[in-house]
């Protein structure tokens, strides 16, 4: 009796972080992006808008240190990341797209709340980058 109590135990200690990336492994796999196509285009631009704010801080801010590059790239990532992210969290603004005539044919809100546990993962890698760029700049 002892020994069913301990295994239920170990059971319910899984840690949270386990759980949500286990729930992300079906967006590496191709019959989800064969069946959300919309979402790919839209993880696409997601990327490339990306691209663009890190060759603009490197091209156009190029007269500094390179820590001083390893702050300002992430901290340009997370000012574009932290508004996106509350975007996807307004129900009205959801609403209201999914009404739209654009939003009826685009089903990229729909996993809003997926997309949203993923980006506050790229945060927090962000932050810590961001973090050890203004270390070392300061060091």
């Amino acid at each position: 009796m002892d020994d069913k109590k301990k295994k239920v135990i170990k059971n319910k200690a899984n840690p949270k972080l386990f759980l949500v990336i286990k729930d992300l492994k079906r967006f590496f796999k191709l019959s989800y992006w064969k069946n959300n196509f919309s979402e790919l285009i839209a993880l696409i631009l997601y990327v490339l808008f990306h691209v663009a704010l890190i060759t603009y801080v490197l091209i156009i801010r190029a007269n500094t240190t390179v820590p001083v590059k390893f702050a300002r790239v992430p901290g340009m990532l997370l000012n574009l990341n932290c508004a996106f992210i509350i975007l996807l969290v307004l129900k009205r603004l959801i609403t209201w797209f999914r009404t739209s005539e654009i939003g009826r044919k685009v089903s990229v809100l729909d996993g809003a709340l997926d997309i949203h546990k993923i980006i506050g993962f790229w945060l927090a890698f962000l932050s810590l980058v961001h973090s050890f760029g203004h270390f070392f700049n300061f060091c």
